[in-house]
């Protein structure tokens, strides 16, 4: 009986001493009908938007309309690094997807090449949001969950 509570008096102690979680804010941007995984909602993590002098990083999800693909993946999440100076530029650092039970079925954390921003990207509306630089990074969000 007391090794018992020693144990899990040291799992309490290990979970509260593990990193602090982050709360995802999810607030709706825009319907985009083009993806490739067909057409879904974006949201936009207004707690992780980070602007440091013309650079902007923030996460996005996107809420496909219907599970696509052989993994059925209904959710994307992505940390976003948009480049605010002339041409001003867009890529993906960090890019997640989540099955229909919400579990991670593919992540790249190899950041893609940049692309032109477009007057209708996420980043306008991120800018918004942005907290100017304060040494931390923009971390990524422990829910995943979207309320429409």
């Amino acid at each position: 009986m007391k090794n018992i509570k020693i144990i899990t008096l040291l799992l309490l102690v290990f979970m509260l001493g593990q990193g602090t979680a982050v709360a995802a804010s999810w607030t709706y941007i825009q319907r985009l009908e083009g993806t490739r995984m067909g057409p879904c909602g974006e949201y936009l993590d207004t707690e992780s938007v980070v602007k440091t002098g013309q650079k902007l990083v923030y996460w996005t999800i996107w809420l496909l309309d219907a599970p696509g693909g052989k993994k059925q993946v209904r959710k994307i999440l992505r940390k976003n690094e948009a480049l605010l100076n002339d041409p001003k530029q867009i890529r993906a650092l960090e890019t997640y997807q989540y099955d229909i039970n919400d579990a991670e079925v593919y992540q790249s954390l190899q950041p893609s090449m940049f692309t032109e921003l477009t007057p209708d990207s996420a980043a306008y509306r991120a800018l918004q949001h942005a907290r100017q630089d304060d040494g931390s990074d923009s971390v990524k969000p422990n829910s995943i969950d979207v309320r429409q």
